[in-house]
């Protein structure tokens, strides 16, 4: 009987660190938030510096990367859009940084990159 709670806090431990290697840090979180609300507002300029400040305090949040990408879309910087969009995909192969780095490529008259980029 003496296993079974070893087993239970044993399986609780490994997911908790599982899930903290998953979630960003609270400084991170909190200027990604704050990004989150800034670009809904229309407040690109004010969202890219929040989602600088997010990846800066949490270099491998890779979907800070892609909300950064996505407000220099907004502010037509596609070359620093591209470079925010190739870090989330060095971080994680997330399909929303393909997407937003293909339509990067493709707004940059880049289209062969744009399509093999949207197709994989």
């Amino acid at each position: 009987m003496r296993l079974r709670p070893f087993i239970g806090w044993t399986v609780f431990f490994l997911l908790a660190a599982v899930i903290a290697q998953a979630v960003p840090s609270v400084t991170g979180s909190y200027y990604f938030l704050k990004g989150k609300g800034l670009f809904a507002k229309g407040y690109y300029e004010a969202a890219a510096v929040a989602y600088e400040r997010s990846v800066s305090s949490d270099p491998e949040f890779a979907r800070g990367y892609v909300e950064l990408g996505l407000s220099y879309y907004h502010l037509e910087k596609y070359s620093e859009a591209e470079q925010a969009f190739k870090k989330a995909v060095s971080i994680n192969d997330d399909s929303c940084a393909e997407c937003g780095l293909g339509m990067v490529y493709h707004l940059q008259g880049r289209n062969e990159e744009a399509e093999k980029t949207l197709n994989t």
